[in-house]
């Protein structure tokens, strides 16, 4: 049976619990890419199966997988610039085919954001963190394959 985080961190070795978190990554991509394999085979199998319904379910010995294709997905090329889209459309076409939305995110990182929050008026400052928060980010930890 395959050890448990748990179980190989109340050992108290720092280098095992690296080992074992490494031994883990490893395992886990060679599983990805063999489900990766085993799904891009369900969907040519399912695909064919496919008889006009969204969904096609495939039945083996230990359960039932479910294909769902999605109708068509409408996706910008590869850099394309949608202001000249917009440009060269008439207003009343771009606006039956096409929604604006924007999005808003600090232009700085987190020390020179707080330098740039120091030379706002106080009335800014409060403003701007009526709306924004500090929080710590997750540390990430790398682990080798």
């Amino acid at each position: 049976m395959l050890k448990r985080a748990k179980d190989v961190i109340a050992e108290g070795d720092l280098g095992k619990v690296v080992d074992f978190a490494i031994d883990l990554n490893r395992q886990g991509f060679e599983i990805n890419a063999e489900l990766e394999e085993a799904k891009n085979h369900l969907r040519t199998v399912a695909k064919s199966k496919k008889r006009g319904s969204a969904e096609v379910e495939l039945g083996g010995l230990s359960g039932t997988v479910s294909v769902v294709f999605p109708g068509l997905v409408f996706k910008a090329r590869k850099g394309a610039d949608l202001k000249d889209l917009e440009v060269n459309l008439k207003p009343e076409v771009f606006a039956k085919l096409f929604k604006r939305t924007i999005t808003i995110v600090p232009a700085l990182e987190a020390p020179d954001f707080e330098e740039a929050l120091k030379t706002l008026t106080e009335s800014e400052r409060l403003t701007v963190k009526h709306f924004i928060e500090t929080v710590d980010a997750t540390g990430k930890v790398y682990v080798p394959r």
